[in-house]
């Protein structure tokens, strides 16, 4: 996958904490949406993922908590592994408030004008990244 990848997944996101029936059901339908856009799962890259959540009404779960049942929905459909996610942002956003979105897909665009809650994935490749070698301070030890 070497562009973007962007899902539209209608309807009320169910928390990690639902009910089991409720919590399958949801990941189901993010993994039919999934399949629609992706034949093979990638297995050798790292991704970064925004997940944003369009509500009519206040959510009864946060963010944070929906995040977890998609990110499984799309394993083995979207990639390997959802270890594979080295990046990852959670928002919800009232359809009905102005916000302004920069690069808006077309998929987003229908969505949005359709007016019903909804969530939308953003899944994209990110570059690994090095880390600075860390070495150790040197401590001065007095002795009495």
């Amino acid at each position: 996958m070497d562009s973007p990848l962007h899902l539209i997944v209608r309807g009320t996101p169910v928390s990690c904490q639902s009910n089991r029936r409720f919590v399958r059901e949801w990941k189901e339908e993010v993994a039919q949406t999934a399949r629609e856009k992706c034949d093979t799962p990638c297995a050798h890259l790292d991704f970064a993922i925004t997940i944003t959540h369009f509500y009519l009404e206040q959510p009864r779960c946060d963010a944070d908590n929906i995040f977890k049942p998609i990110c499984d929905a799309l394993n083995q459909i979207v990639y390997r592994d959802d270890r594979q996610i080295v990046e990852r942002t959670a928002r919800q956003i009232p359809i009905l408030r102005a916000f302004t979105l920069d690069g808006l897909p077309r998929e987003l665009a229908i969505a949005l004008w359709e007016a019903k809650e909804f969530v939308h994935i953003h899944l994209f490749r990110v570059k690994p990244r090095t880390m600075p070698i860390m070495r150790p301070r040197r401590t001065l030890c007095m002795s009495a």
